[in-house]
This record gives structure tokens, sequence and C-alpha cells, in this order.
């Protein structure tokens, strides 16, 4: 493309763009979202909802299994990272020990 045909194709462009308006909401929308928002329970206006006693168990049930296995995980890392800390003591001691092992 010249850039003389570019020139005109971009003037082209933005008058097209001349008789554009912001779009605008309708000035009672926040009050239509207001009563809907009050009307979300139909059967009991004002009523607020709570979650069933079955689904409330079910998720204390799931909170309890997670720390469980929260905290016997955290028991295992603590007994191996002992382990670990004894086996790394006895490995340097023997490798870097410089004594003979059979006597002259």
């Amino acid at each position: 493309m010249e850039p003389d045909q570019k020139e005109q194709w971009i003037a082209k462009t933005l008058a097209g763009l001349a008789g554009m308006q912001r779009a605008e909401p309708p000035t009672d929308l926040a009050e239509k979202i207001a009563q809907r928002l009050a009307s979300a329970n139909p059967y009991l206006p004002g009523a607020r909802l709570y979650p069933l006693p079955r689904v409330a168990w079910r998720v204390a049930a799931c909170m309890a299994f997670m720390l469980t296995i929260n905290i016997f995980t955290c028991l295992q890392f603590g007994r191996s990272s002992q382990a670990t800390a004894g086996q790394a003591a006895d490995f340097a001691q023997a490798y870097f020990d410089l004594t003979p092992v059979f006597p002259l």
C-alpha cells in the first residue's frame, strides 16, 4: 500500500467514527438491580438463605480431615528430617575419617 493510499484509508476510517456516541446505561438500572436482589428468594422475601445442615457437616468433616492430614504430614516431616540429619552425620564421619580400617 502506498503512503498516499494509506493516508486516505486512515482518514476514511476516522471519518466513519465521527458520529459515534458513548453508550450509557438506562437511568433506572440501579433500582432494577436493587429490586432483583431484594426479591432473590420469592417464597420468603427478606429472609436469609442458610446452607443445609447436611452440607455444613460435610464441609466440617472435610476440614477436619484436611487438618488431620496436615498434622500427620508435619509430624512425619519432623521425624524424617531428624533421621536424615543423623544419617548425614554418620556418613560424614565415615567418609571423612582418615583412620585406617585395618591396622598396620
